[in-house]
């Protein structure tokens, strides 16, 4: 599975879960620290505007971060 983080300027982040791994919560906030470096280094100046993030496809659930 992949999971694509994008803007109007084009992808920042791709990342690839291998196998028959599933989406944990220790592995999306890993993702999430990713994402966070990919915009410092890709979108200088922007990530202080502020991010806003759209999850489509989810069901309702709730984790223990």
């Amino acid at each position: 599975m992949a999971t694509i983080f994008w803007d109007s300027d084009g992808v920042i982040l791709t990342d690839v879960l291998e196998g028959e791994r599933t989406i944990t919560a220790s592995y999306y906030k890993a993702v999430l620290r990713k994402l966070k470096t990919a915009l410092a280094r890709k979108r200088p100046g922007k990530l202080h505007l502020g991010v806003l993030f759209h999850q489509d496809n989810a069901s309702a659930h709730s984790s223990g971060l």
